[in-house]
C-alpha cells in the first residue's frame, strides 16, 4: 500500500537564511505539519507525515502526531520495528514533556518506559539534579540503579553496591536513607502508578524496612 508523503520544503529553500531564522522556519514547519498529520515517520536517511493507520515499515521511527502529555503514562509517543528481531519496540514519554510539535523532529524526547513486544525492557526515572532511576528488566541480571544527590545504589545479579559514581563498592547491607526518598517520590499519584514495579523491585533488592515508607 502506497503512502502518501508530506515534507519541509527542501533544504534549499532554508539556506538562503540566517542560521537562526533557518531553525525558526524549520521549527514553524514542523509544528504545523504534526497538528496536521498523523504520524511522523523518521529514519536515518528520510524523514516524512502522513496520515491512516500506523505505518508499517522496518527500521524506522514513528511518531504519533496525537500525543498529548495527559497520555505520557498510557499512550506511547513513538514506535520502532526492529526486522532482525521481529519485534516492536513501543515508548512512553516522561511525565511533564510538552506534546511532539514543540520539538524538532522528536530528538529531544526522553523515555519512562520501553516496551519490546509488549514486554517492558527499559524504565527511568530522572529528576535533575537530585534523584534518578533505571532498570532493564528484561536484561541478564536484570541491572537495577538508583541515584540520590549523587550516591548511586545498584543491583546487578544478585549484588548490590553503593557509594558516589566514581566509587560504588560492594556492600552487604544498603543504606535506605538514600533510596526511600526515592520510592517515596517515584510512588506518589502524579506518575500514576507507572513506577509501581520498579519501586517493589528497589525495596526487595536493597531490603528498604517496610516500615520506614
Amino acid at each position: 500500500m502506497s503512502i502518501k508523503k508530506y515534507r519541509l520544503p527542501p533544504r534549499e529553500v532554508f539556506e538562503r537564511y540566517e542560521p537562526i531564522v533557518r531553525n525558526k522556519l524549520i521549527r514553524g514547519y514542523h509544528r504545523k505539519l504534526t497538528e496536521r498529520h498523523r504520524w511522523l515517520v523518521r529514519s536515518l536517511t528520510d524523514y516524512f507525515y502522513c496520515d491512516g493507520d500506523m505505518p508499517d515499515l522496518p527500521a524506522v521511527e514513528i511518531f504519533d502526531c496525537d500525543w498529548t502529555p495527559e497520555q505520557w503514562s498510557t499512550r506511547p509517543y513513538r514506535y520502532f520495528y526492529n526486522p532482525i528481531q521481529g519485534a516492536w519496540y513501543t515508548s512512553y514519554a516522561r511525565e511533564g514533556l510538552p506534546p511532539l510539535s514543540e520539538y524538532d523532529y522528536g530528538f529531544t524526547r526522553e523515555d519512562s518506559l520501553i516496551l519490546r513486544g509488549g514486554e517492558p525492557i527499559f524504565v527511568r526515572f530522572y529528576q535533575y539534579g537530585s534523584m534518578a532511576v533505571s532498570w532493564s528488566p528484561m536484561d541478564e541480571g536484570s541491572p537495577l540503579s538508583v541515584m540520590y544527590k549523587g550516591v548511586y545504589s545498584k543491583s546487578y545479579k544478585n549484588t548490590i553496591s553503593q557509594g558516589i559514581f566514581s566509587d560504588c563498592n560492594p556492600i552487604k547491607r544498603s543504606d535506605s536513607n538514600v533510596l526511600i526518598p526515592v520510592i517515596k517520590e517515584i510512588t506518589k499519584d502524579k506518575y500514576c502508578n507507572l513506577y509501581k514495579d520498579v519501586s517493589e523491585e528497589i525495596i526487595e533488592r536493597f531490603g528498604v524496612p517496610s516500615n520506614a515508607l
